[in-house]
């Protein structure tokens, strides 16, 4: 799951709504981020050029890539500890900074709830102790709720971008799976070519009921995700990678209270400059759902108001 770009964020604020529509107009690829990402001027993460595949790697994603579609995306299924009976429900707490850089203090701490039977999103984000904000999308309608303003309605193009949550990672992998969902296995492939750390795998592409197309990138030998990205040729300059998940019960703090990350993903340029990474905290899989939890807060009545 991917969080939100401050495009989205400045939704909160109703007199720059206009300015920020006009911004993701004039520049589609900047408008489509992923919401939150950090800003485009933070310095990038130095990577170490990752050595040229093995010939025992070739050969692995050669015979990854004989794989129909609906084994790749079973083999993925398997290595990221997917429930048998399918994943319908995910819940997870993400952490974030702004600075793009591993070690970086965090800015936001994120609580996302995502349905994927109901292909509903919630996503409420906190400042330290303080709420933020909370988005919740639903097939009927996409909203922004504000301690400040209140609830808004979020624009279409925004509307699509917390899409991307339904569909990138776990959760994705998780829906691919559902009725409707068509699969292609589209061979191996380099990606992040030009950049200081390319990833060769095998491709598995999703095409969802509303014809939209997601790709993954898999280990040829474990199946482990290494990254995935829309299939829109515009859209897909930008490419989430993630990296080797830990298993829950691996998971220890570190001095000072902080919980080690279960999984941490990275927004890439195409250069493979860092545009943003966060960190998954806690995951839960086909949790119980309480009660109200896609529903909205409610900004509390002015005293003394008349009855």
């Amino acid at each position: 799951m991917n969080t939100l770009l401050p495009g989205l964020r400045a939704l909160t604020l109703t007199p720059p709504l206009a300015p920020m529509l006009a911004l993701a107009l004039c520049f589609p690829v900047l408008g489509s981020l992923p919401a939150r990402a950090a800003p485009a001027q933070a310095a990038p993460t130095p990577i170490s050029r990752t050595p040229a595949p093995s010939p025992a790697a070739d050969r692995a994603a050669a015979g990854a890539a004989r794989l129909s579609a609906s084994a790749l995306l079973e083999r993925a299924r398997q290595a990221a500890g997917l429930p048998q009976s399918g994943l319908t429900l995910l819940h997870e707490r993400v952490q974030m900074s702004e600075s793009g850089e591993r070690g970086g203090a965090p800015t936001y701490l994120s609580d996302v709830w995502t349905d994927l039977a109901g292909q509903r999103l919630k996503m409420t984000d906190y400042t330290g102790d303080s709420l933020d904000s909370v988005h919740l999308l639903t097939p009927a309608a996409s909203l922004l709720y504000t301690p400040q303003h209140g609830t808004v309605p979020v624009p279409p193009q925004r509307a699509e971008i917390l899409r991307w949550n339904l569909r990138s990672g776990v959760g994705g992998l998780g829906a691919a799976s559902q009725r409707g969902v068509r699969l292609r296995a589209a061979g191996t492939q380099t990606w992040l070519e030009d950049g200081p750390q390319p990833l060769r795998g095998a491709v598995l592409e999703v095409t969802w009921p509303d014809g939209a197309a997601w790709q993954y990138l898999l280990d040829p030998q474990t199946g482990r995700l290494l990254a995935d990205r829309s299939a829109d040729k515009d859209l897909g300059l930008l490419t989430f990678t993630y990296s080797d998940p830990r298993a829950a019960s691996a998971v220890k703090v570190l001095p000072g209270g902080a919980p080690q990350a279960l999984e941490e993903r990275t927004l890439l340029l195409p250069g493979g400059d860092v545009l943003y990474r966060e960190q998954v905290l806690t995951r839960e899989l086909n949790p119980a759902l309480p009660p109200r939890t896609f529903e909205l807060p409610q900004l509390p009545q002015a005293s003394g108001r008349a009855q």
